[in-house]
């Protein structure tokens, strides 16, 4: 399975996800990996039913996405990563999932904006420090802010 994108996205699912990431990508799955959002069963009703019927949704803690993505590494199909913060891709990448480019979704990563939150900002270096290329960018066609 080809990982074609890993958005960091505080909103998880929403229009820019579905009409934009996803048309440009064509993803055959989406992944949301949340540790707190699986409890949730209602949200992820709701995230499910917010995709298009060709994406298969996949919603599973950290542990679990790494799995997924172990157990799938053979399948010709491609993914979407989507996580609310860069502490959930560095956990990713501990259990072995490579993320080689993290796309920042969220305003707070674009320059002159609000601070960005400590634990956030040390998950982000130590990724760069394993060498992710760390961009901030809203949508496909928007350039991309490296951070």
């Amino acid at each position: 399975m080809k990982i074609v994108l890993c958005r960091v996205d505080e909103r998880l699912v929403h229009g820019e996800i579905v009409n934009q990431w996803l048309g440009f990508f064509k993803a055959d799955y989406l992944l949301i990996a949340d540790d707190e959002l699986i409890e949730d069963a209602f949200m992820c009703l709701m995230y499910k039913a917010l995709l298009p019927i060709w994406v298969k949704p996949q919603i599973l803690s950290v542990p679990d996405a790494a799995e997924f993505l172990a157990a799938h590494r053979e399948e010709d199909a491609s993914i979407i990563l989507l996580a609310k913060t860069p502490v959930k891709f560095l956990r990713l990448s501990e259990y072995g999932v490579p993320i080689p480019l993290l796309t920042l979704a969220d305003k707070i990563y674009f320059p002159n904006k609000r601070k960005i939150p400590p634990e956030y900002e040390a998950a982000l270096a130590v990724l760069k420090e394993r060498g992710t290329v760390i961009v901030a960018q809203n949508a496909p066609e928007d350039e991309e802010i490296f951070v």
